[in-house]
Formats: structure tokens, C-alpha cells, sequence
């Protein structure tokens, strides 16, 4: 019988979320105009179900669909949410499975890479033929998001900027350079009209005794087109780039990690839309790719059987049109795996910023059952 249950075209997901986001003070002001700056609450119910049709001559189907019941819904961030829809077939994409290499086309997650963290109407390929190396390429045209509570459902990846391109491209390729000790990932993103992404990721590790040495460092910089590209403060293009470090140590179930953070000094980084900001260590975190930010931050985890603990710090300081300003983040992350389906999750994010917004404070709890 365990058997069958394992085998089963058909998994799922039901789960419990809700967020809520208070300001320290109720207005700011910008572009000359007084915004208020009211509570934030979200709470919604969803159920995910996946389906996937047995193998055929090496091709499979795959059917992905969430259904939301947004019990409350007062968060403001982005107007888009407005239009959240009950049903989203998040996935719907034809496999095709040959030796060590896949081809999907179709609505699908990239999952598993340096850069990609979304829902894709794509074509992708992913092989991995060549030993201790790994090769992932994207054609994409359409994108969404359908993490609770930011869902979007599928647009163009321009993302209603006329000015770009309509396909998004992304190659990536990671490169296991000595197993189980260095890593490296090279990558290239393309948003035609818009910019060209060249970025690296790197992973070391080393182990002595019950003490495991670790380290990652990224960098990436952008080539602007020069018409619709970034521009700095004298409306001149200039490419972006961001630069990231981070050294951990870990024994008997405990890692520290203390990272640090750069951005270019004229225009920071590019990021947001399809660029996802997998290093970026802080819960909020909003000014790390802002003109001259510079970040450093501190990170304890504590893994104990069934519970997880994580307590962060980061003081980003970045530049605007009022000079140089400081944000300070103060993060709790806690995961406790009630049964072996059964998964509590809990955020708490404090910030103090010097930023038009002020400070405020901030909390998730998810609760999901696997089946």
C-alpha cells in the first residue's frame, strides 16, 4: 500500500498563511505629497494540486493548479494584488526525458538555479551529461508569481515596459570544479532592450573534523542599453553591478555567518522583476541594491531534530537624493516539522529606517500539510 501512495500521479498541498506589517508612524511624504501609511493585514487559506501522467515514449504531462481564499486582505505594496485571482494553473508543461537531459515547454517553475525563482510559459533544457556539470537554459515569454501574498498571475516577462524586449533568455551552467569542495556557477541573463547579465556564484566548503568551513561569494554586473537602460543622477546609462560575500562556520548542528554587501556607487544594482536577489540574506532588506549601498550582516542557525532557528542582523548604508541614510534589520526565522507532512513556519522582521517609509515591524506564520 505504501507503495501505491508513493506512486501517485497525483500530490498536494493545503496550508494556512497570514501576514501582518505595522508602521511606526502613519504618513511620509514624497513627490511633495502626504501618503498614508495604514496597518497591513493578509490572511488566506490555499490548496495546491500537481498531477502528472505516466511516462510515454519518454514524455510526460505535468498539471499544476493553487486555489486561494483570501479571508483578509489589506496590504497596499502592490497595486497588482488588487486582481489576485482563486485559481491559478501555475503549471502546465509537456516533458521530454532522454539519458541525462530534459526538455520542458510549456507553463513551468525553474527551480534549482542561481537566478530563476519564478512560473515560466517557457522552453527550458536542462542536462546533465557532462560529469560534476549541470546546464540550464531558459526561453521565456510570459511570467508569474504565486507565493502568498504576492501573486501575479502570467504576463509578458517585460512586464508592461514597452521599451523591452518579449523574451527573456537565461544560460546557466554549474560546475562542481572539485566535488564536495568548490563549486562554481557562471550565468547570463538577456532582456532584449534592456540589458545583458553577467554574474557568477561560487560555493566552497571544508570539513575538519565536526567542523565544516564554508564560504560563497557572487558578483554580476549589467550592460545597459544605452537607450532604455538604468541612468545615474545626470540622466547618463551606466551599467550596474553588485558584489556579495559571505564565510560561514558550522559544528554540531550550529552555523554563523557574517556576509557583507556592495553595490555600484553610481546606480547600484539592477534587480526586481525577473532578476530574483537569491543572496540577499534579510527578510525586507529593500535598500541592498540601492547607489552606493553597502551591507554588512550577521546570521546564527540552530538545526535541533525537528526545529530550525535562525536569528539575522544587517545596517545597510545607501544613498538618495537626501544623502547618505542608514537602514537597520533585525530578523527571527523559525521552522518546526510538527509531523513529517505537517510544517510550521514563523518570520519576525524589525526595521529602523531612516527612509521616507520610517521604521516598522513584521510577521509570517505558515502552515502547510503535504499529501
Amino acid at each position: 500500500m505504501a507503495d501505491a501512495e508513493a506512486s501517485s500521479p497525483l500530490s498536494g498541498e493545503v496550508g494556512f498563511y497570514h501576514e501582518e506589517k505595522d508602521f511606526s508612524r502613519d504618513r511620509f511624504v514624497e513627490d511633495e505629497e502626504q501618503r498614508d501609511l495604514p496597518d497591513e493585514r493578509f490572511t488566506a487559506a490555499f490548496l495546491k494540486l500537481d498531477y502528472e501522467t505516466p511516462e510515454y515514449l519518454n514524455f510526460t504531462l505535468h498539471v499544476g493548479a493553487t486555489g486561494y481564499l483570501f479571508i483578509n486582505e489589506a496590504i497596499r505594496e502592490d497595486p497588482e494584488n488588487a486582481n489576485r485571482k482563486d485559481l491559478l494553473f501555475r503549471e502546465l508543461y509537456l516533458q521530454y526525458d532522454w539519458s541525462k537531459t530534459s526538455l520542458k515547454l510549456g507553463r513551468q517553475e525553474i527551480g534549482g538555479t542561481t537566478f530563476e525563482d519564478f512560473y515560466f510559459e517557457a522552453f527550458s533544457l536542462t542536462s546533465l551529461e557532462l560529469e560534476n556539470v549541470a546546464f540550464v537554459f531558459v526561453a521565456a515569454k510570459k511570467a508569474a508569481e504565486v507565493d502568498l501574498p504576492d501573486i501575479v498571475d502570467f504576463r509578458d516577462v517585460n512586464c508592461d515596459n514597452r521599451e523591452a524586449g518579449a523574451t527573456f533568455y537565461s544560460v546557466e551552467v554549474t560546475w562542481q570544479a572539485l566535488p564536495d569542495l568548490l563549486g562554481v556557477t557562471p550565468y547570463y541573463m538577456r532582456q532584449a532592450d534592456l540589458f545583458d547579465l553577467y554574474g557568477a556564484h561560487l560555493e566552497f566548503t571544508q570539513e575538519f573534523h565536526e567542523v565544516v568551513l564554508g564560504l560563497e561569494a557572487d558578483y554580476y554586473r549589467t550592460d545597459e542599453d544605452r537607450k532604455n537602460g538604468i541612468t545615474n543622477a545626470q540622466g547618463r546609462v551606466t551599467d550596474t553591478n553588485v558584489f556579495h560575500i559571505e564565510p560561514t562556520v558550522s559544528t554540531h548542528g550550529v552555523t554563523l555567518g557574517i556576509g557583507y554587501i556592495e553595490a555600484d556607487r553610481e546606480v547600484g544594482a539592477r534587480e526586481g522583476d525577473l532578476i530574483d536577489d537569491y543572496f540577499n540574506p534579510l527578510n525586507e532588506g529593500d535598500m541592498l541594491y540601492q547607489p552606493g549601498a553597502k551591507t554588512w550582516y550577521g546570521e546564527v542557525f540552530w538545526q535541533w531534530g525537528r526545529f530550525n532557528l535562525g536569528v539575522g542582523y544587517g545596517d545597510t548604508d545607501y544613498r538618495d537624493d537626501l544623502g547618505r541614510l542608514t537602514d537597520r534589520e533585525f530578523n527571527v526565522r523559525t521552522e518546526l516539522a510538527l509531523t513529517e507532512d505537517l510544517l510550521l513556519q514563523a518570520d519576525f522582521a524589525r526595521v529602523d529606517s531612516e527612509g521616507s517609509e520610517g521604521s516598522f515591524h513584521k510577521f509570517e506564520t505558515e502552515i502547510t500539510y503535504a499529501f
